[in-house]
């Protein structure tokens, strides 16, 4: 046995725990020109998912959105990424608050700052945009599993959660217009999976980890 935790066997202990703490999930969309994929992890003392939307020839909006199975877009949580026509990148947070199964009310979603949601707030944050030149466009982003927003959906470990993914090949978003985003699109999904946040098992078994790496190297 090491009489001592010597500092490279510390930092290997410290890279296995920020590796115990990262959840990932594998891309769904079934199509080849566009993926989804986000990884949950902690921020301090804040559970975070960070959404990677990456897309190929597409200069035109991406979306995915967080809703509840089998409402559709109801209540649907959407966030919009892009390029606008002075080549700055863009994130925008939407809501929709009406079953457009039966009503036509509202177009399209709603940004949850808008003057028509009362108290909405913009809680996602840009972390990367990128765009090269053999087509690959990546957009990264990140927010809280519960940023508080009454238009944001709390994602909760093991609940099941509808995702919903979307692309225009070239129109971008007008974020200026208020109330409606009115944005179409080219392609669209939706899937239902079980939230994959299982990071308050997983810091048990990192805490239990670093328990017995000190207890071995003292």
């Amino acid at each position: 046995m090491l009489s001592k935790l010597t500092p490279i066997n510390f930092l290997a202990v410290i890279v296995l725990l920020l590796t115990i703490n990262t959840v990932s999930a594998d891309n769904r969309t079934n199509d080849d020109r566009f993926s989804v994929n986000y990884t949950v992890y902690y921020e301090g003392s804040d559970a975070r998912v960070r959404v990677n939307l990456t897309s190929q020839y597409i200069t035109g909006y991406m979306a995915v959105g967080f809703g509840y199975p089998g409402l559709g877009m109801y209540k649907a949580d959407c966030i919009f990424c892009w390029l606008d026509r002075y080549g700055t990148p863009q994130v925008l947070d939407t809501y929709n608050p009406v079953d457009q199964r039966f009503s036509q009310v509202y177009p399209s979603p709603i940004r949850d700052d808008s003057v028509l949601l009362s108290g909405g707030t913009q809680d996602v944050t840009l972390e990367n945009f990128t765009r090269t030149d053999d087509g690959i466009t990546t957009c990264i982003f990140s927010r809280k599993l519960d940023t508080g927003d009454n238009y944001d959906m709390k994602l909760v470990q093991g609940e099941e959660v509808a995702i919903m993914w979307a692309y225009h090949e070239t129109a971008l978003i007008n974020a200026n217009i208020d109330p409606f985003m009115q944005a179409e699109h080219s392609a669209r999904g939706y899937y239902v999976e079980r939230f994959n946040n299982s990071l308050k098992l997983q810091s048990l078994i990192a805490l239990v980890f670093l328990l017995l790496a000190m207890v071995y190297f003292s």
